[in-house]
């Protein structure tokens, strides 16, 4: 499996000069990342339609920065959210990232 170039994003809000609030997703930092595909899941919830989730793993170089709840970013893909965050055994200076995107 090859490396891909990814970008590690988190969510930051910002207040307008009108005291609204703006949230958007800024680049915390550029890593390389093998991507590894999971399967994809569906929940079914009752008057709703049937909600899909794709999951993969990427491994990355160990960066502190990367935590739960922030989102990496592939050219051309929808964004993945970051569910856990932890250091790829038995690998020193690397981690694991589980991933979640809806379908």
């Amino acid at each position: 499996m090859s490396a891909r170039l990814a970008t590690l994003q988190t969510l930051t809000e910002t207040q307008t000069a009108l005291g609204g609030h703006t949230r958007e997703w800024t680049t915390v930092a550029s890593l390389w990342v093998e991507l590894r595909l999971g399967g994809t899941s569906a929940t079914v919830l009752a008057n709703a339609p049937p909600e899909r989730v794709e999951t993969a793993q990427a491994i990355a170089r160990a960066l502190p920065a990367a935590t739960r709840g922030q989102r990496l970013a592939l050219a051309g893909e929808a964004p993945w959210r970051i569910v856990v965050a932890m250091p790829a055994s038995p690998t020193p200076g690397r981690q694991t990232l589980n991933l979640e995107r809806q379908l």
